[in-house]
C-alpha cells in the first residue's frame, strides 16, 4: 500500500525511499513485538537466531527495494486519475511536438526524465510549460500515417490513417456554439459545447458538423492536436536512436495544425 500510493502522488524514487524506511521501521520494531508476545524464547541461542533472520530480512528487503527503483525500465506512471482512462502523450515519453517555427522536444513526466535524461542532451527545464525542451525545427517527417483533419462550412472531417492515438480539436472564443454532432461509423453523438475553451477527443473516422445560433458560421479558432504513439517515422531523428531500446519508454508526436 505505501508503494502504491506514493507512486501515485510523489512518483517511484519518492515512493521507493518512503517503502524503504517504512521496512526498516517496521522491522527494527519486530523484536520488541514479539518480545511483548513472548514470541522470542528466553533462551539466548534461540534468540540470537531469532534476531540473526529478522536482521537478514531487512536486509534484503532494502538490496531489492533499491535494485527495483535503480533499474532503468522503471520509468513512472501514475495510476490515479485521468492517467488511468486517457493514454496521455507525455507519459514516459520524449514528445515531438510539430508546429510550425515553434517545433520542440520535450520530456514533461519529470519521473521519466531522470531515467531518460542521460541519453539526451542540451534539454533546459521550461517552467511554463513545467517540462525539460529542446528546440528544434524539423518539419522533414515523412507524413505517412498522419491524420487528414479539414474544417469547410462548420464541418470537419477526420480521417485517420493511423490506430494509435487519437486526434484532439481545441474550440475557442465558440461564443455562437452550441453543440457538435460526431458521425462516426458506428452511430452519430451529439456533444453540447457551452464553454468558451472546449476539447473533443475522437479516436476513429468522423464527421463534425457544428450547430451554432442561427445556423451563422462558427467565429472562433479550432486547433488540432494529434498523438501518435511510438511514431515510426521519429526514427529518422537521431534524438530518438538512444532511448528506443528503454523499457516502457515511447517517443511520440504531436501535430499542431491550426484548422479555423
Amino acid at each position: 500500500p505505501v508503494v502504491s500510493l506514493a507512486t501515485s502522488a510523489l512518483g517511484f524514487n519518492m515512493a521507493y525511499a518512503i517503502a524503504a524506511l517504512s521496512a526498516i521501521m517496521f522491522l527494527s520494531f519486530i523484536p520488541f513485538i514479539a518480545k511483548a508476545n513472548n514470541f522470542i524464547i528466553k533462551v539466548e541461542d534461540k534468540n540470537y537466531k531469532i534476531r540473526k533472520d529478522i536482521s537478514l530480512l531487512a536486509i534484503m528487503s532494502i538490496v531489492l527495494i533499491i535494485i527495483s527503483a535503480s533499474t532503468l525500465g522503471n520509468i513512472s506512471t501514475n495510476y490515479q486519475g485521468k492517467q488511468s482512462i486517457y493514454l496521455l502523450p507525455y507519459d514516459d515519453a520524449l514528445v515531438y511536438v510539430n508546429n510550425g517555427n515553434d517545433s520542440k522536444y520535450l520530456v514533461r513526466d519529470i519521473d521519466a526524465y531522470a531515467v531518460l535524461g542521460d541519453k539526451l542532451d542540451g534539454y533546459t527545464f521550461d517552467k511554463k510549460l513545467n517540462a525539460y525542451t529542446k528546440n528544434k525545427v524539423e518539419n522533414n517527417l515523412n507524413s505517412a500515417g498522419v491524420a487528414s483533419i479539414n474544417y469547410n462550412n462548420n464541418t470537419i472531417t477526420i480521417d485517420r490513417n493511423s490506430f494509435s492515438g487519437y486526434v484532439e480539436l481545441v474550440f475557442e472564443g465558440n461564443s455562437n456554439i452550441k453543440s457538435a454532432v460526431c458521425e462516426f461509423a458506428n452511430g452519430t453523438k451529439t456533444y453540447d459545447i457551452i464553454s468558451n475553451e472546449t476539447t473533443l477527443r475522437v479516436r476513429n473516422d468522423v464527421k463534425i458538423t457544428i450547430q451554432t445560433n442561427e445556423n451563422a458560421e462558427y467565429n472562433g479558432m479550432i486547433t488540432a492536436y494529434e498523438l501518435l504513439v511510438n511514431y515510426e517515422n521519429l526514427l529518422e531523428y537521431k534524438e530518438f536512436e538512444n532511448i528506443v531500446l528503454i523499457n516502457q519508454a515511447k517517443y511520440n508526436l504531436i501535430n499542431v495544425k491550426k484548422i479555423k
